[in-house]
C-alpha cells in the first residue's frame, strides 16, 4: 500500500535547488535510487532553471513536491519501491510535460519516494498546477500500480471512522470563481500545505516545523486564547479563519491535531481488526478490539458534539456582547 501526499512548493529563489539537494543527499539514498525525467542525471538543477529562463517564468513557485510512502507491512525493498516510483512518473499524465527528479529514501521507518516537479512545462511553458481532483487521480494511479505489483491497495472510497469536525474550508466569492475556471489560488495552495503538515504532525511544534520546511511561517497568534492566527506564504499574510476553520486559531489547531491522533489510533485498531485470526484466542482479541473501537468512536463523537455546542455558545455570546 502506497500513500501519496502533495507537499506543495515554494516561490523563494533557490528553494528548488535546496529541495533537490535534500532528496538526493548521499546519506539518504544511493546513486542507483535517483531517477530523472526529461533532464540530465548530472545537471538536473541547471536543466530546471534553463526551462524557467527559456519561458521567462523564473518568478513564482519554483517546484512542486510529492511523496509516495509505503507501509512497513508491505515488506517492500528499496529497489522495488524505486521501480514503482518510476512507473508512477512515466504513466502519470500530470507529469507528462514536466521535468521530474525522483529519489527513493530509506532513512525512516518506511521506504518512500520523493518527486520534485519543475514548475514550468518543458514544451508548453505552462505553470504546474495540482488540484484536489488531480491529487485523487494520482492516488488512483498509485493504487493501480501497487495492484500490478501485488501490493495491498489503499481504499480511497472508505469513509474515515470520524471526521475532523467536517473540514470547514472557507472561500471568498472571487476565489470560488477562479477555482471554477480551473485557476488555482495561493490560498488553495496554502490550504493544501496546512493539511499535509497536519497529517505529518503529532504536536503543534511538529506542525509548525513542517510548515516552515515548505516556506510557510506563523507570524502571530501562537498562544492559548488567541482568537486568530496569521500565516505568511510567498511574502503574503493569511488569516487562518479565512482559509479553514480547523486552522483558525492556536487552540483550534491543537484541537484538530488531537482529533488527528485519535483518527490514527482508530485506524490502527481498524487495521488490526481486518487481520485474519489464526486461532480462537485471536478471534476473541479481535472481538475485544472491535468493541474498544466502537467505544472510542462513540466517545469521540460525543466530544465533537460538545465542542460544537461550546463553539456555538461562544459565538452566540460574542454576538450578544457586540449588539449591546
Amino acid at each position: 500500500m502506497a500513500v501519496i501526499k502533495a507537499m506543495g512548493g515554494s516561490s523563494s529563489r533557490g528553494s528548488c535547488n535546496d529541495r533537490l539537494d535534500y532528496i538526493t543527499k548521499e546519506e539518504k539514498t544511493e546513486e542507483k535510487l535517483i531517477f530523472t525525467k526529461d533532464c540530465s542525471e548530472d545537471n538536473f538543477k541547471k536543466d530546471f532553471e534553463e526551462t524557467k529562463q527559456i519561458w521567462d517564468k523564473t518568478e513564482g513557485r519554483q517546484y512542486f513536491h510529492m511523496v509516495q510512502s509505503f507501509e512497513k507491512e508491505d515488506y517492500i525493498t528499496v529497489e522495488k519501491a524505486h521501480e514503482i516510483g518510476k512507473k508512477f512518473i512515466e504513466d502519470n499524465p500530470k507529469m507528462k510535460d514536466y521535468q521530474v527528479v525522483m529519489a527513493t529514501h530509506k532513512d525512516k521507518d518506511h521506504i518512500h519516494n520523493h518527486f520534485i516537479i519543475n514548475s514550468v512545462g518543458l514544451d508548453t511553458g505552462e505553470k504546474f498546477q495540482m488540484y484536489k481532483d488531480d491529487l485523487k487521480q494520482c492516488k488512483e494511479l498509485s493504487n493501480e500500480i501497487c495492484r500490478e505489483y501485488g501490493f495491498k491497495e489503499l481504499d480511497l472510497e472508505r469513509t474515515r471512522p470520524l471526521e475532523l469536525d467536517k473540514a470547514q474550508e472557507r472561500y471568498s466569492l472571487s476565489e470560488k470563481a477562479l477555482l471554477e475556471k480551473g485557476i488555482n489560488t495561493t490560498n488553495n495552495e496554502l490550504r493544501l500545505m496546512l493539511d499535509n503538515a497536519r497529517e505529518q504532525s503529532k504536536t503543534y511544534q511538529e506542525f509548525k516545523e513542517n510548515l516552515k520546511e515548505n516556506g510557510v511561517e506563523i507570524l502571530r497568534g501562537e498562544k492559548e486564547g488567541a482568537k486568530s492566527i496569521t500565516f505568511e506564504y510567498q511574502e503574503k499574510k493569511f488569516r487562518g479563519n479565512k482559509l479553514d476553520e480547523r486552522y483558525s486559531s492556536f487552540d483550534r489547531i491543537n484541537e484538530t491535531l488531537d482529533q488527528e491522533r485519535t483518527l490514527k489510533r482508530l485506524k490502527d485498531l481498524d487495521n488490526s481488526r481486518e487481520m485474519e485470526p489464526l486461532s480462537k484466542l485471536e478471534e476473541l482479541a479481535n472481538s475485544l478490539k472491535e468493541k474498544e473501537l466502537e467505544k472510542a468512536r462513540q466517545e469521540e463523537l460525543e466530544k465533537s458534539r460538545e465542542r460544537e455546542l461550546e463553539r456555538q455558545w461562544q459565538q452566540s455570546r460574542e454576538r450578544d456582547d457586540f449588539s449591546r
